[in-house]
């Protein structure tokens, strides 16, 4: 047998001289080697997996930009204007209502968009959908100086 001869053959264990095997001598070097491989193969993997994460869902469905409108209790629309884009679905926008009651009545809607109101509402939210591009203009039927505007890409 010969131990620790790199690159020598040396007779199995069993006794057998028909198997061989080789034999390596693990140098500093080699070793330096294979640690290089391993940290090289792990921060390929990292870095895929970082790619692919910022790639978002593997979801096939359409990604919709939310818009999130604050009626707030010091009377005001915030912000004033919401810009929302279309990847193929309806776009959403949420109004949250505070503690004081406001609505959202509707004075400009794009031909052949068909929004409806959000009724007197306090402490709570309600979505709307926006399916047709263009400009949405609102405001609060109990508090008329409150306007708000929509813009769906």
């Amino acid at each position: 047998m010969y131990a620790g001869l790199s690159g020598r053959v040396a007779p199995m264990s069993n006794g057998c001289c028909a198997a061989t095997r080789r034999v390596i001598l693990k140098t500093p070097f080699r070793e330096q080697r294979i640690m290089l491989r391993v940290s090289a193969r792990t921060l390929a993997a990292g870095l895929i997996t970082a790619a692919l994460m910022a790639c978002g869902s593997s979801s096939t469905s359409p990604v919709t930009t939310p818009g999130t409108v604050t009626a707030a209790s010091s009377l005001q629309f915030s912000p004033s204007s919401v810009t929302v884009t279309m990847n193929g679905a309806p776009a959403t926008v949420t109004w949250v209502f505070q503690s004081v009651a406001h609505t959202v009545t509707w004075d400009t809607q794009p031909t052949g968009a068909t929004v409806t109101n959000i009724g007197l509402t306090s402490n709570a939210s309600v979505s709307r959908d926006f399916s047709v591009a263009g400009t949405y203009t609102y405001h609060c039927s109990v508090h008329p100086f409150m306007t708000g505007t929509v813009i769906v890409q």
